[in-house]
């Protein structure tokens, strides 16, 4: 399937719509399928989003997030039918791998921002009995 794929992509640079219709399809079955999901009970509630990344425009974050929200909460589509690009598995993996892989990285990132409080923090208490009371 990929060399066909990419065989298509070289031919004709527009057939990425061609995926793409089989990528946001599946997240809207996805929403379907899970009406509890967090987009469901959190993300569509966002009003407001901060300007995290000053190298994009002013408001852009919280843009992005109205036309996210707007789109699936607003299109109409037909879920029920063959997905030959993308199928329901290869993007279930890929979320799991990503997520996987996000969640790996903000761990690190935040024991590496833990070990820098090394030294800086003064304890108080005793440190090995509060680990202990952890699993009592």
């Amino acid at each position: 399937k990929a060399e066909l794929v990419s065989k298509k992509l070289s031919e004709d640079p527009s057939f990425i719509w061609a995926i793409k219709k089989d990528w946001y399809d599946l997240d809207f079955v996805y929403l379907r399928e899970h009406p509890d999901c967090m987009f469901f009970t959190h993300f569509r509630n966002i009003q407001t989003a901060p300007d995290y990344l000053d190298y994009l425009p002013e408001k852009a974050v919280e843009t992005q997030i109205k036309h996210i929200i707007d789109f699936y909460l607003h299109t109409e589509r037909e879920l029920d039918r063959p997905y030959p690009y993308v199928s329901k598995e290869e993007m279930d993996n890929h979320v799991a791998r990503s997520t996987d892989q996000i969640e790996k990285r903000l761990r690190l990132k935040l024991q590496e921002e833990v070990r820098e409080l090394r030294g800086k923090l003064q304890w108080e208490g005793n440190l090995n009995e509060m680990r202990e009371s952890r699993f009592l």
